[in-house]
C-alpha cells in the first residue's frame, strides 16, 4: 500500500467513526444531508422511500427523476367575428367562421413548440392530438398560447394568452383573452 492510500482510507474511516454529535451521523444507515457517497458507506446504496418525483440513483441516493410529458391543445373557444366585428372571412368574399389553428410555446428556454392542424370554419375547435412532447422535471413553466385563422397564404391571429403551469401529469390549463380561451392537458 502506497502513503497516499492509506491516507484515503484514514479519512474514509474517520468520516464514518459515528456519532461526534456535530453534522450528519456516517454509519447509521441513512445518507443525510452532508454526508458524501465517497467518504461514507451509508451513501453508497438507496434509500426506498425516495419522494414522489424523486428516484433512487447511485451514488447520492434519491435524485429528482425526469419524465416526458405530453401537452395537449384540447379545444378552444373563439369570438364570432373579427376585433373591428367584421365576419372573419369577408376579405374572401365569404361570411364563415375561422379556420382556425393553436400554436403551443413552452418556456422559451424549453425551446418547444407545436401547432395543431386547421379545422375548417368553426369558432369551437376541437383538437384532442398530441401538441407537444417534454422530458423534463415537475415544476412551473410558462405557456403561451396562440389561435390563428388559417386563410391560405394569411394567418391572422384570432387568441393569445400565456400563463404558469404546474407541470404534474393530468394537469389543466385554461387562459381566456381577446374575447376567445384555449385549454391545454399534460398527459403522462
Amino acid at each position: 500500500m502506497t502513503m497516499r492510500t492509506l491516507l484515503l482510507a484514514a479519512i474514509v474511516l474517520a468520516g464514518c467513526a459515528g456519532d461526534d454529535g456535530v453534522g450528519p451521523v456516517c454509519g447509521n444507515g441513512v445518507c443525510d444531508p452532508g454526508e458524501h457517497w465517497q467518504t461514507c458507506s451509508d451513501c453508497q446504496r438507496c434509500p426506498s422511500d425516495c419522494p414522489a418525483g424523486y428516484s433512487c440513483q447511485y451514488p447520492g441516493g434519491c435524485a429528482r427523476t425526469p419524465r416526458t410529458y405530453h401537452f395537449m391543445i384540447d379545444e378552444a373557444s373563439l369570438p364570432a367575428t373579427r376585433f373591428d366585428g367584421s365576419p372573419w372571412d369577408a376579405d374572401a368574399g365569404i361570411d364563415a367562421a375561422p379556420d382556425p389553428y393553436a400554436v403551443l410555446i413552452l418556456d422559451p428556454s424549453l425551446v418547444a413548440s407545436s401547432a395543431t392542424p386547421s379545422i375548417a370554419n368553426t369558432v369551437e375547435p376541437r383538437w384532442n392530438t398530441p401538441s407537444v412532447e417534454y422530458s423534463g422535471f415537475f415544476g412551473l413553466v410558462t405557456v403561451q398560447l396562440e389561435v390563428y385563422d388559417d386563410d391560405g397564404p394569411t394567418h391572422e391571429l384570432v387568441v393569445a394568452c400565456s400563463g404558469q403551469l404546474d407541470v404534474v401529469p393530468n394537469a389543466s390549463f385554461r387562459c381566456s383573452a381577446d374575447g376567445g380561451s384555449i385549454h391545454l392537458t399534460v398527459g403522462p
